[in-house]
This record gives structure tokens, C-alpha cells and sequence, in this order.
């Protein structure tokens, strides 16, 4: 006969409240997994905001990117207009098969093709690749000063007025709303979509940001969605993997009960509600949910689990050994 466990109340709370987010009902999924919970779409339309309000919870939208995006990307190259440039700038180097650049205008409509490097399909001829099927597209008045543009995966969109400086480094599939600026430096990894008014130079996979965020000095964000007008300081980074590469598992916070959740994904970086910020090197955990209004001081490292909405977290170590985290006001 075995004996007997008998776990701590609150640990036994947890035990009896384990789930699988991939089991629940849309309308059983808690609170701070729901994708109203982070971002008002009423108050901050976003072009792409279907892509979030079809899922059923804030993760399941992480493994939905990449299909949105080939399919977004498809059917804006089927309705193209303008022409497809037969002639780069006489710098552009191309490797592989040449992909096909479709401008709106031309030159004189404001834009500006000076692409550093083209990578197209390395396939053999008359092979198709369905997700490299579509080239780069321009909107009007786009200025590539200069970068590496690698369609092998995918389709590029660069959407009006936006601005690529020479150094940056974008994969397909990506879709870059209008008037974002890519700064030197900016590494677009696949997968992403970023909204309009965007300032871009860190390291981005499998991420959604949203209108006027900011994500503008080196850092990270992968398998992670930033709100409208979210922040990441200088070197602030999303781990998105676990240590040992295990299933994520989160603590939700719930009435009476401890809900302990199994998100069903082995990378999710981090969630930013609209309006949050992450200070200059911060650091966050994978699966850190961060509510609107959530401002995270520089040189902080927030664990796993969720945050805010409306709070102001600092790392004071020498005064409390710990976090410090207080209602915004």
C-alpha cells in the first residue's frame, strides 16, 4: 500500500488546478491568456488585428503567424499593381535565383531601391517552393537605402514611407507596416509582423508589434507580441526557451485557486499590453505576460508569469533583495 502525500495547501490547490491550455474552451480560458486582456483594438486599430481576435487564447496567436503571413503576402502580391523591376541598382548583388521586386510607382514616386543583397529561391528552375513563391514588395514612396533581403522563406512586404537603412537584415516571410523606419543593425529573422509608425534595430522571430512601438536599440524579442506603443530599452531581451527546453508551464493567478497552466508551447517569449516598457537591460523569463500599462525598470529580471496591468516594477536589490512592485498612480 502506498503512503500517503500530503502537500502543502497551496501546493495541493495548484495539483487539483493543473491544465492544458490546448483543452479549454474559449470561454473557459483565463483571464490574463486572452487576448483582450493586453490590447484594446477599439481604442488602437490594427491592420492585423484578426491574425490576434481569431485565436483562442494570447499563445495559440504564436503559432499562427507564419500561415497569416504567407497567406497576407500571397494574396497582396495576386492584387499587385504597378510594375515589377526588371533593373536593380547596379550595386545589388543577387544570390540564388533573382526574386522579383514589385514597385508601386517608380523613382519618381518618391522611392528609392538600393538593396545591398537579394536572396532569392535556390531551388532548381521550374521547382516550385509555395512559401517563396512571392518577391518584395514596395509601397510608395519606400526608401531601401541599402540591406539584405533574403526570400528564400517567404515574401517581403515594405508598406508606404518605409525606410530600410544600409545594414539591416530582413527574412521572409515579414510583413512592415507603413512609415516604419529598420535601422542599421535590424535583424528580421521570419515570421514577424510589425505594424505602421514602428522604429526597429534589435534581433525579431516569430513576433508581432504593433503601431508606434518602439523596439529601436539592440535586444531581442522572439515568439513574443508588443503591444501599440510598446518599449524595449537598449538591450532589453525576451528569453523565449527554457533552460532545458521543456514544455512551458505557467501560474495563473485566479479567485481562491492557483491555476497551473501547460501553454502547449515550448517557446513563448514575452506579451506587452499596450503601452508597457521594458527598461534598459531588462531581462524576462519565457512566458512573461506583462499587462497594459506595465513599466519595468532598467536592469530588471522578471520570472515567468504575469504582471500588471497599470504597475510600475524596479529592481532594488541593495534595499529589498527583490523586485519592487507598486500599483501605477
Amino acid at each position: 500500500r502506498r503512503p500517503q502525500v500530503h502537500l502543502p495547501p497551496r501546493q495541493a490547490a495548484r495539483a487539483r488546478a493543473e491544465m492544458q491550455l490546448r483543452s479549454l474552451a474559449k470561454a473557459d480560458v483565463p483571464p490574463q491568456l486572452r487576448v483582450g486582456f493586453y490590447f484594446d483594438f477599439a481604442a488602437h486599430p490594427f491592420a492585423h488585428a484578426e491574425l490576434l481576435t481569431s485565436a483562442k487564447d494570447i499563445v495559440e496567436v504564436l503559432g499562427a503567424i507564419h500561415n497569416y503571413a504567407v497567406d497576407w503576402l500571397a494574396r497582396a502580391w495576386q492584387h499587385r499593381r504597378g510594375r515589377v523591376l526588371q533593373d536593380l541598382h547596379s550595386g545589388a548583388k543577387v544570390v540564388g535565383r533573382r526574386p522579383p521586386v514589385n514597385l508601386p510607382g517608380g523613382e519618381a514616386d518618391g522611392c528609392i531601391v538600393a538593396p545591398d543583397i537579394l536572396i532569392g529561391c535556390c531551388s532548381e528552375p521550374g521547382k516550385s517552393d509555395p512559401d517563396a513563391d512571392f518577391g518584395l514588395q514596395l509601397g510608395p514612396r519606400v526608401q531601401v537605402l541599402g540591406g539584405t533581403f533574403d526570400l528564400r522563406s517567404g515574401g517581403i512586404w515594405l508598406g508606404e514611407g518605409v525606410v530600410v537603412e544600409p545594414g539591416a537584415h530582413i527574412t521572409g516571410p515579414a510583413i512592415i507596416g507603413a512609415r516604419t523606419t529598420l535601422r542599421s543593425g535590424t535583424y528580421v529573422r521570419g515570421d514577424v509582423v510589425v505594424g505602421d509608425g514602428v522604429v526597429l534595430r534589435g534581433e525579431l522571430k516569430n513576433s508581432i508589434i504593433m503601431d508606434c512601438a518602439e523596439l529601436a536599440h539592440p535586444g531581442y524579442a522572439g515568439d513574443s507580441i508588443v503591444g501599440y506603443k510598446g518599449h524595449f530599452g537598449c538591450q532589453s531581451l525576451t528569453a523565449n526557451l527554457g533552460l532545458f527546453g521543456a514544455e512551458l508551464v505557467v501560474d495563473v493567478p485566479g479567485p481562491g485557486v492557483t491555476l497551473r497552466v501547460a501553454l502547449g508551447r515550448r517557446k513563448v517569449g514575452a506579451v506587452l499590453g499596450d503601452h508597457s516598457q521594458l527598461g534598459c537591460g531588462s531581462v524576462t523569463d519565457p512566458a512573461t505576460f506583462l499587462g497594459p500599462q506595465t513599466h519595468v525598470y532598467p536592469l530588471s529580471r522578471l520570472s515567468s508569469g504575469f504582471y500588471g496591468p497599470h504597475e510600475i516594477i524596479k529592481n532594488k536589490p541593495a534595499e529589498l533583495g527583490v523586485l519592487s512592485r507598486s500599483k501605477l498612480r
